[in-house]
């Protein structure tokens, strides 16, 4: 896994490759979740809020939460260091 902690402007960024791999399944499951339209025409976004708690998210979901138990506290320490304050 790659990641990196990107100070952008006040706000901290953490971005990170998963070593997450879909499946045909998986594929269209997300092509059949209902999209709406961003009010100012630039993408979709799905209408489900809360889409990694569905069980085709579930292995999804998990990898995220494992990075977040491993980076986070190290990532909130380097903020910390620096005074910007913490990642929640």
């Amino acid at each position: 896994m790659e990641s990196e902690l990107i100070h952008l402007f006040p706000t901290p960024l953490y971005c990170a490759t998963l070593d997450f791999e879909k499946d045909e399944d998986f594929d269209q499951y997300i092509r059949q979740l209902e999209y709406a339209r961003y009010p100012d025409d630039t993408g979709d976004v799905s209408v489900n809020k809360n889409i990694l708690l569905e069980p085709e998210f579930a292995e999804l979901k998990e990898e995220i939460d494992q990075i977040n138990q491993v980076n986070i506290p190290d990532y909130n320490k380097e903020l910390w260091s620096i005074g910007i304050g913490a990642v929640n």
